[in-house]
């Protein structure tokens, strides 16, 4: 097996805290969390416009694959997909929640001789 230089011996790095360093680990763009460009960097999307720029990157062609890239990139749009689902659905719940406090609150106004306070017409279809 063909041993290729790591990204932490390329830049002479010592952060000892960074994920690949003094690993096997030669695709530092496949790891969350490295410490490039003096920024704790994210997932390979957001770090992908960096890591093209990175000497490092380019100078590694014979390990970036596109089979490789395109597998990465398909678990990471997955996590991002289930992030945005859940995320709805949080931001879905409190809305249904806010229309049934305002409907509540219309309601208790109307029983007190007061106007409702929220528009709920375009509730009316869907009661």
């Amino acid at each position: 097996m063909v041993e290729h230089t790591k990204c932490w011996e390329f830049f002479d790095c010592k952060k000892e805290d960074c994920p690949v360093f003094k690993t096997k680990q030669a695709a530092c763009w496949a790891v969350f969390g490295t410490p490039c460009q003096d920024k704790i960097q994210g997932n390979f999307f957001e770090k992908l416009e960096g890591c093209l720029k990175c000497g490092f990157f380019r100078s590694n062609k014979s390990l970036i694959d596109v089979q490789s890239i395109l597998e990465l990139v398909g678990k990471q749009w997955k996590i991002i997909v289930k992030d945005l689902e859940e995320t709805n659905k949080i931001m879905v719940g409190r809305e249904l929640r806010m229309i049934e406090l305002k409907k509540e609150i219309n309601k208790l106004r109307n029983e007190h001789g007061q106007r409702s306070r929220y528009d709920a017409s375009f509730l009316e279809e869907n009661d």
